[in-house]
């Protein structure tokens, strides 16, 4: 995995609320979506109540990756180490993270495809 999870920082405040990502290795963003579930005894289910799939956008190592619940426009800035912290924005009306009963799921899915739904 090229991302990793570093947390989410804090739960239930609508205009902090975020999930914080370290790029472990040079990526695309668009190749990973993170989903919202259930957790039972420390584990993620499958029921899924929300996802955010990431826009293109080059990353590098050492880079961070936040993404806040609240609406916001999507910006980056240069850290002191020159490495970038990339801001992406769920767009949502409030906090989601506020119930510990749920986790948050990073999937890297770099190919997919789409089916028609009209011809």
């Amino acid at each position: 995995m090229k991302l990793r999870i570093d947390g989410i920082r804090d739960r239930g405040d609508a205009a902090k609320e975020r999930v914080v990502l370290k790029v472990l290795s040079d990526s695309d963003a668009g190749a990973f979506t993170v989903f919202r579930t259930d957790a039972r005894d420390g584990n993620a289910t499958t029921s899924v109540y929300n996802t955010f799939w990431f826009p293109n956008k080059a990353l590098s190592t050492g880079d961070l990756v936040v993404l806040y619940s609240k609406l916001g426009t999507s910006s980056e800035k240069m850290n002191k180490d020159n490495s970038k912290s990339h801001f992406f924005y769920w767009g949502l009306a409030g906090p989601i993270w506020s119930d510990k009963t749920q986790a948050a799921v990073l999937l890297e899915s770099p190919d997919w495809q789409t089916f028609p739904l009209a011809d």
